[in-house]
């Protein structure tokens, strides 16, 4: 299967309210220029999402969904392929953890604050923790 297509966004990607994920894991869709580049903040995109019942291709089609907009780009989505980056991208950490490589041992708050991907919300207290326990049980049962 695949994303969403493009005319589909309005109502499936572009409805998603990041003030409903966690701050650490809403903060590269709420600043995707330049956070949506680094790799390890797609890396916990996609984990925390993925410990949320999301699919790859569905997260991949939400970081394609946010490339395409105007964040101040400049030329590099003429130089690269949008889809291509977001689905490489997310597709290489998605696969990690579906193999077993990732077991999500830096999936918690100590290494997201060390890693500087969390953004110190005092509204949140959450643990990460579980949301590790989550991802890796969602992936034994598949």
């Amino acid at each position: 299967m695949t994303p969403h297509p493009p005319e589909a966004w309005p109502d499936t990607y572009d409805r998603l309210d990041p003030k409903t994920l966690l701050p650490c894991v809403a903060s590269p869709l709420e600043r995707p220029n330049d956070f949506l580049l680094q790799p390890a903040r797609i890396q916990h995109l996609t984990r925390g999402l993925m410990a949320e019942g999301w699919q790859p291709r569905h997260i991949a089609g939400l970081v394609h969904s946010r490339y395409a907009r105007d964040c101040g780009w400049g030329t590099r989505w003429s130089r690269l392929d949008a889809r291509t980056r977001a689905e490489f991208d997310v597709r290489v950490f998605a696969g990690l953890i579906a193999t077993g490589l990732d077991e999500g041992v830096d999936f918690n708050c100590v290494s997201a604050q060390e890693k500087g991907l969390c953004p110190h919300d005092p509204s949140c207290h959450h643990d990460l923790r579980i949301d590790r326990v989550r991802l890796l049980e969602g992936q034994a049962r598949r």
